[in-house]
């Protein structure tokens, strides 16, 4: 028997923070409303009985009602489906709705709980107000630093090519150390300037990763002999150990691989004064494919508190640090977003003034051929097959070409008129897309040299309207290599997409710029 009076089911029915309402599943008819109903809605109780919601107008718009009313007919019950309701003043707001059938007053019925979601939704939107602004701002700082990288590196293209040329003149020997020190700095900003490019590419999630076969004795092996000379400088023991199940064939991108173990090997030697710097690949015990690789150096080390720091971009471990070793911070950074894009992770283990150990995992593939079925072709330094038979500038062996040069910059224009001054090569210059368009259509050439950024027309456009043109004429197509001081993969593609043969990132090599040449035109 029920011992509690119906006026405490009442005050309990009115006490819910969230409007109530239960109707007649015949009619559609109101039956009885909570207190908070009438507060929401503005409706008494004695207005909302013996009404059905459309009558009090409830229902701003009819197809989420007739959604609402369907779900209820066909499954008997609904949780929270998302509405907007209108109240007696004419307010509209968004609730989340829930009913299901009852028994009241011996009549089938349907009761329904609205719960007010206005401040949600305002909390919602202004998250993904922030989260927009965010993007924004981090979008705009990586397409600076793209824009500054990309800036800084057409000036270096002429002066480390310059540099270059300058070294195959009549030298003495102090002259070739300022020269040597000219060009270590440049290739030390050059590096600084792809850091800060990759750091980039993954913040705007625009770096993708190779699936290539690979060796990964080869790929190490080749990292560990880059930075034989300078552990030897220092006087320090490089090694490298693996075990027998990370030995032979993966598939992965080993120029990532390449650039994670350079910067950690390179830290490693920058900051141990003696002992050793020391290499170990195994497989990873808690999971099948994670490879598990240690750098550890006899070096400073690094003081616990600051383990999760230097991971940061732009941190070191120590402000002194920098000022004594130099370094921009961003090595690390980058090894770990590297390190997560990979399927792994980064940590150290260190004692300040007796060594560091770094840790990092990545996620790699076996082959499914066997070994001896499709063996791994050994991996260069970059973690690409070496090249064969690269050419040669000998003069003989170069037919005379007629070269159109499309550059706005008069010393790149002249840089490469200087590299190709020794071949049998005829050069004509023009200062962007349009006036390259022009020289076409007016002359024949055997290659064009096309820098990507030029004013008026840029070499993208100039590219895509001599393809057309070509096609209109039924010409055969002229080779152009593309000069661009952008190395983003995407924006290699682009070019490659827009009708260029060939791709040369500056700054350019002679020898990288003859070798483009000489493929571009190999069948002339």
């Amino acid at each position: 028997m029920d011992t509690y009076p119906r006026e405490n089911y009442r005050n309990i029915f009115d006490a819910c923070p969230d409007p109530i309402v239960i109707t007649r599943v015949a009619d559609g008819k109101t039956v009885l409303v909570n207190r908070e109903f009438g507060l929401a809605s503005g409706y008494s109780r004695e207005e909302a009985l013996g009404h059905t919601s459309v009558e009090l107008g409830l229902w701003p718009n009819p197809e989420e009602r007739d959604r609402c009313f369907r779900v209820l007919q066909d499954q008997g019950e609904f949780r929270n489906l998302q509405m907007t309701l209108r109240m007696k003043d004419g307010t509209e707001r968004p609730y989340l709705l829930s009913a299901s059938a009852v028994w009241f007053n011996g009549e089938a019925c349907n009761m329904t709980v609205a719960r007010d979601v206005t401040e949600i939704r305002r909390i919602e939107a202004a998250l993904v107000a922030a989260r927009n602004e965010a993007e924004a701002a981090s979008l705009a700082k990586s397409e600076f630093l793209s824009s500054m990288s990309h800036e800084i590196r057409t000036p270096m293209n002429a002066i480390l090519g310059m540099a270059e040329l300058l070294a195959e003149t009549g030298l003495d020997e102090t002259q070739r150390k300022y020269l040597a020190l000219m060009g270590s700095n440049g290739a030390a900003l050059l590096a600084l300037i792809d850091d800060i490019l990759d750091l980039a590419r993954v913040e705007r999630g625009r770096l993708q990763l190779e699936h290539t076969p690979f060796a990964m004795e080869a790929v190490v092996g080749a990292v560990l002999q880059t930075f034989e000379v300078r552990a030897n400088e220092k006087g320090l023991e490089l090694t490298g150990r693996f075990a027998n199940e990370v030995a032979g064939g993966w598939i992965g991108d080993p120029l990532r691989l390449r650039q994670i173990l350079v910067n950690l090997i390179g830290n490693a030697i920058k900051f141990t004064e003696q002992g050793h710097v020391a290499v170990a690949v195994g497989s990873a015990a808690d999971a099948e494919g994670l490879l598990h690789f240690a750098v550890t150096d006899t070096g400073i080390g690094i003081p616990p508190k600051k383990f999760d720091e230097v991971f940061a971009s732009f941190t070191q471990a120590d402000s002194s640090t920098a000022r004594r070793y130099g370094g921009s911070g961003l090595c690390l950074a980058i090894v770990a977003r590297l390190g997560e894009l990979m399927g792994g992770r980064i940590w150290v283990e260190s004692i300040e003034g007796r060594g560091s150990t770094f840790h990092f995992t990545i996620r790699l593939e076996r082959p499914i051929a066997t070994a001896q079925e499709a063996p791994v072709r050994a991996a260069g330094a970059n973690g690409t097959a070496p090249a064969q038979g690269s050419p040669t500038a000998n003069r003989e062996h170069c037919p005379p070409l007629r070269i159109l040069v499309a550059d706005d910059s008069v010393d790149n224009r002249f840089l490469l008129k200087s590299m190709l001054k020794a071949l049998p090569y005829q050069l004509d210059e023009v200062e962007n897309g349009r006036q390259a368009i022009e020289r076409v259509i007016a002359d024949r050439y055997d290659l064009i040299l096309m820098d990507m950024r030029m004013p008026v027309m840029d070499g993208l456009a100039a590219t895509r309207e001599i393809r057309a043109w070509e096609r209109r004429q039924g010409r055969s197509a002229i080779p152009i290599i593309a000069l661009t001081a952008s190395a983003l993969k995407e924006d290699v593609v682009e070019c490659l997409e827009a009708g260029c043969d060939w791709h040369v990132s500056k700054p350019i090599s002679k020898a990288g710029l003859i070798e483009a040449v000489h493929a571009a035109t190999a069948h002339i």
